[in-house]
């Protein structure tokens, strides 16, 4: 999905505006879009109870006998830490509600950073590989400048 979006935006403006840098400033523009939405959606179907419940816990510790040694352990050492798992919900949130950083050049890279780095550990966690999300906002955050 991002990147199809992050695309059609780019078309759209170059075919209005005849402009590339336009282009990628819509791309910019539909990917911060998607990563606060993201985030907003679990702000509205959870607020303040998706950092207290536990739920990020729970989702870890139903894969925490899945995997090799290391990443059980891992796993386990997460669920056995409440504040961890309130510090990653949280995290969560603020990285995807953070997705306006796309707009503004100087923030691009660390947010992309930051990103991949939230896409690595709910990987390593939860066994989502998001590979997309990830090249698609690193491919973004290092275009066009």
């Amino acid at each position: 999905m991002p990147a199809a979006a992050v695309l059609l935006g780019y078309t759209v403006a170059v075919a209005l505006s005849g402009d590339p840098h336009a282009g990628w400033e819509a791309g910019y523009g539909v990917m911060a879009a998607a990563w606060v939405m993201a985030g907003a959606m679990k702000w509205r179907q959870g607020g303040a109870a998706w950092l207290r419940s536990g739920g990020l816990g729970l989702l870890v510790a139903e894969r925490c006998h899945l995997g090799p040694a290391p990443l059980r352990w891992l796993r386990r050492a997460v669920v056995g830490s409440p504040r961890l798992c309130r510090l990653g919900s949280g995290l969560g949130i603020v990285l995807e509600r953070g997705g306006v950083a796309l707009l503004k050049p100087a923030l691009r890279i660390p947010y992309a950073v930051g990103t991949s780095a939230l896409l690595l550990l709910i990987a390593l966690l939860l066994g989502y590989v998001e590979l997309e999300w990830g090249l698609v906002v690193v491919a973004v955050a290092w275009s066009a400048g």
